[in-house]
């Protein structure tokens, strides 16, 4: 019996240590993205490297404890922080890693940069996806451009083919109650997910976030704070706004969506 309860002794304290190290990788993969959002390069860089060491392959859906499953791009964003320190050899080298593995649209972007700001231009050939030959006696639909590909652009689709990015940030009440604020920006993002292009980052995570960085509503008011913000965090664009209720009793709504990468605003209603 003593033997027994031994041996379970031991067993679980090596599940716990198991545990606890195969854990400790995505811990540093998520230290990793807050100092590269907060533009700490040279810090974020050795987070990813150490992610890689014990886990090195990117993935949308990697298990990282249980049932807990998560994106996790380690290459990729060690690729951007290299990129933002002017390595491009190595940005470049840890950017076509990531497409190898898992292909997105974020990778594909930099590594775009990267060679642009290399001097070098982009494989274009390797990225476009094969061309559809219409079979005869049959005509090939175009598809409809509607405004929301037009926010996300036609890019992603052509590169990789995978959705676009987006974060939706709590919209800034002016005049009007809490309440109203919260109702659009559910409302937004439910338009965005039944879109079905777009990879909306899910509200409960965002808000983990913008905590993290000690961010509300006063920190993220400007178009470059919620650019570099959304660029941490994996991104594409980001949507901001505000609500606002007239005297009449209408709701006035604004609306921004801003490109990550150049902080410019891409659309606005």
């Amino acid at each position: 019996m003593k033997k027994r309860l031994v041996f379970m002794i031991i067993i679980l304290g090596l599940i716990g240590v198991q545990a606890k190290a195969q854990s400790n990788w995505y811990k540093q993969y998520q230290m990793g993205r807050r100092a590269l959002a907060s533009g700490q390069y040279r810090q974020a860089s050795a987070h990813f490297l150490f992610s890689i060491r014990s886990h090195p392959k990117d993935s949308k859906r990697v298990r990282t404890y249980g049932m807990h499953f998560e994106a996790y791009f380690p290459h990729r964003e060690l690729g951007v922080a290299y990129y933002y320190l002017k390595k491009y050899k190595l940005a470049r080298e840890e950017l076509r890693t990531s497409i190898s593995q898992e292909p997105s649209f974020r990778a594909t972007k930099f590594l775009d940069l990267v060679n642009r700001a290399a001097g070098e231009e982009v494989p274009v050939a390797a990225l476009k996806p094969p061309v559809q030959k219409k079979p005869k006696g049959q005509t090939v639909q175009k598809p409809s451009v509607r405004g929301e590909q037009l926010i996300v652009g036609n890019k992603a689709i052509k590169l990789v083919g995978e959705r676009m990015g987006i974060a939706v940030l709590p919209f800034e009440n002016k005049g009007a109650s809490k309440d109203l604020g919260d109702v659009v920006l559910d409302k937004m993002i439910t338009v965005l997910v039944n879109q079905h292009r777009f990879k909306v980052m899910e509200r409960a995570q965002l808000s983990k976030i913008l905590a993290e960085q000690k961010l509300g509503m006063s920190g993220i008011l400007d178009a470059a704070t919620a650019a570099r913000i959304g660029k941490g965090i994996g991104v594409d664009a980001i949507v901001m706004g505000s609500v606002m209720l007239t005297k009449n009793g209408s709701v006035s709504i604004d609306a921004r969506v801003i490109d990550t990468e150049s902080a410019r605003i891409i659309t606005a209603r």
